[in-house]
């Protein structure tokens, strides 16, 4: 008889962790980067994205702007940053950044999807498909 790790009723409790875990591993990576190198863009918006993958995107903000601060014309922090305010229902400001990205990089994919997503949620959704 073969019991199967995630088998039973804590399944999901288990690989919840398990991912939980993992996150929290690259939360504690990317604040060691960070401590390193505090005026990297790129290591600033990759500790928001950690942040945010963890559950905390409310803290993940902060790292997200000085992201932008550090790095005005890169258009992934805009982006990056314009997903965490769109995950908190500021869908509004995400807008403005995904804007700011495409301005930057008109082919710019990942701010196509978001500015998409965001203008769905205000149910702008004629606009919203032009970026799909």
């Amino acid at each position: 008889h073969v019991k199967h790790f995630f088998a039973g009723d804590d399944a999901l409790d288990r690989l919840a962790r398990i991912h939980r875990r993992r996150f929290d591993d690259a939360v504690r990576s990317c604040q060691q980067a960070a401590e390193r190198d505090p005026d990297s863009a790129a290591i600033q918006s990759n500790l928001g994205l950690a942040l945010q993958s963890a559950g905390r995107t409310q803290e993940a903000l902060t790292h997200h702007e000085l992201a932008v601060s550090l790095a005005p014309s890169d258009p992934l922090t805009h982006t990056n940053y314009a997903l965490a305010l769109q995950s908190l229902g500021r869908p509004d400001e995400a807008i403005e950044h995904c804007r700011e990205a495409l301005r930057l990089d008109p082919r710019h994919a990942k701010a196509h999807v978001n500015l998409g997503l965001s203008l769905q949620d205000k149910g702008r959704i004629d606009e919203a498909m032009e970026h799909y």
